[in-house]
């Protein structure tokens, strides 16, 4: 395979856009003046190491893991008149919930 001419774009100076925003549109990023390379206040700062730890003693075993049961009335977290039903109470029950015995 053989390649005939040029190939680059040969009129790319002699091209009119028309506009700044035509020419964003091309892919030319703005730009105010003369392109600055980057110098060494960008990127990575070259400054000393921390100090060292010295580690003389290892670290104290965690406290033991302790297991807790609750039960059925513990874990649905509610209490008082808000762990009975609303109709149960207004008679719709015989039996009698002592959260709603007059004192």
């Amino acid at each position: 395979m053989a390649t005939v001419g040029r190939l680059s774009h040969a009129d790319i100076e002699n091209k009119i856009y028309g506009s700044a925003q035509m020419h964003r549109r091309f892919g030319y990023k703005m730009a105010s003046g003369l392109f600055h390379k980057k110098d060494g206040y960008f990127g990575r700062k070259i400054r000393p190491l921390p100090p060292v730890r010295v580690l003389d003693k290892p670290t104290p075993d965690p406290p033991p893991k302790c297991q807790y049961s609750l039960t059925k009335d513990q874990l649905s977290g509610l209490f008082g008149h808000a762990k009975v039903h609303n109709l149960l109470p207004s008679g719709y029950c015989t039996r009698d919930y002592d959260y709603y015995k007059p004192e």
